[in-house]
């Protein structure tokens, strides 16, 4: 008897997490026979796709196993994960000093993914829920009052971890004031 087993196919947003799918769908088997057991195969973590691969069947008939009666053909399933949608943004400190005759310097920025908000201090990083990392590098300073130019504060590098996985990435300068004093 002629039967198909499809292995079922899933997809979702990247998450830093593996994506499986081990069920299946097959024709129907003749009365009384069942599936044992099927093996389904695949993962995938990273944006792209994988098959999904159904294999070795056993169809029993009680205790009896039947399945040299079955002719099966396998169709493998596909697994999907596609770029986060959530906006992943990145933003400079802006900080103020009044002036003192010495050069003041905030490297410090503000990760934003979704709902998650992490404030980092220069030099470190923030570690998202996918376990990816975001480090910026921030070298502006000002002395003095004439220093202070709106977005002065620029992130100079940015480096994300898997950064291939996110869609929407966005940066923003903060600015750094020097007041002056009375």
């Amino acid at each position: 008897k002629p039967v198909t087993i499809t292995a079922d196919s899933a997809s979702r947003e990247y998450d830093g997490t593996e994506l499986t799918k081990n069920s299946y769908t097959s024709d129907e088997l003749a009365d009384g026979d069942t599936y044992a057991s099927v093996t389904v195969t695949g993962t995938i973590t990273e944006v792209g796709t994988e098959d999904n691969v159904p294999s070795d069947a056993k169809i029993v008939d009680g205790d009896e196993d039947v399945t040299a009666n079955y002719d099966i053909t396998y169709v493998n399933g596909e697994l999907e994960i596609t770029q986060s949608t959530k906006e992943l943004k990145v933003v400079a400190n802006s900080n103020s000093w009044e002036y003192d005759s010495e050069y003041h310097a905030d490297g410090g920025y503000t990760v934003t993914y979704g709902e998650e908000t992490y404030t980092v201090a220069a030099g470190q990083s923030a570690t998202l829920s996918t376990g990816d990392t975001v480090t910026a590098t921030i070298t502006a300073k000002v002395k003095n009052v004439a220093d202070t130019i709106p977005g002065n504060n620029e992130i100079v590098t940015l480096v994300i971890e898997n950064e291939d996985q996110y869609e929407n990435i966005e940066t923003e300068a903060g600015t750094l004031t020097i007041t002056q004093k009375p």
